[in-house]
């Protein structure tokens, strides 16, 4: 078991995830992990669409993004196909 410790909270946020966590039918530990791993995700997807928007702003380097992307995509589609075709 992982080591726990204490943190102090508003009442009213401890009654809310109180909350939300029996109409998870979750522990308190798990509705905040889940949470947590939520806030986690939206912010690395928020960093991505950033890059993505700076990458826009050079119209070079997004052309040369969007060529390799679609070098990508036809390997991974064609990954095995050629292996597949040639060893019958």
């Amino acid at each position: 078991m992982a080591a726990s410790t204490t943190i102090r909270v508003p009442q009213d946020f401890r009654d809310r995830l109180r909350r939300v966590s029996e109409n998870r039918h979750t522990s308190l530990t798990d509705t905040l992990h889940d949470a947590l791993e939520a806030l986690r995700r939206e912010e690395f997807f928020d960093a991505i669409a950033r890059s993505e928007a700076d990458l826009r702003e050079d119209p070079v380097a997004w052309a040369s993004y969007l060529a390799e992307a679609d070098e990508w995509s036809r390997a991974s589609v064609l990954d095995g196909v050629e292996a597949a075709s040639t060893s019958s």
